[in-house]
This record gives structure tokens, sequence and C-alpha cells, in this order.
């Protein structure tokens, strides 16, 4: 599925809330990087692995295997 600009610009604050959630502070690096795994059109274990080196890895596994699905629904991702 192809994401218009307008649908990543709408997707990085609900990105941004999510991780905020999860970690309880905003991290805006882990923010861009997680758009990008979405525009590239990354699956979970792909963006686990690209996103794992930005914090502790296992809170990043953890938050995507949680996360996962906001791709479709929200772009669930």
């Amino acid at each position: 599925m192809a994401l218009t600009r307008k649908d990543i610009e709408e997707l990085k604050p609900i990105i941004d809330r999510t991780v905020v959630k999860f970690l309880g502070f905003s991290e805006p690096t882990l923010v861009t990087a997680a758009v990008s795994c979405i525009e590239k059109g990354y699956d979970k274990n792909k963006t686990v692995g690209m996103l794992s080196h930005l914090s502790c890895c296992c809170h990043v596994k953890q938050f995507i295997r949680k996360n996962y699905k906001t791709r479709h629904v929200v772009i669930i991702w």
C-alpha cells in the first residue's frame, strides 16, 4: 500500500503519541525511523531490526510487537 505525503504527515503525531505512551517520553529519532520503515513497507521483523539500535533493544521489540497493527488501522505499523 503506497502512502501519500499527507498520510505520512498524519502518521507522525500518532506514532509520536504512541512512543510517548509506551516509553513515557518523546523520542523524535524513533518516530522518524519508524515513519521511514513504514514508508519503505518494512514488515514487523525488519522494522525491529532497523529500530533496535536506537534504544534498548528489548524496549523497541516490545514497542513494535505491541503497536505493529497500527499500520492498517491508523496505518498499523
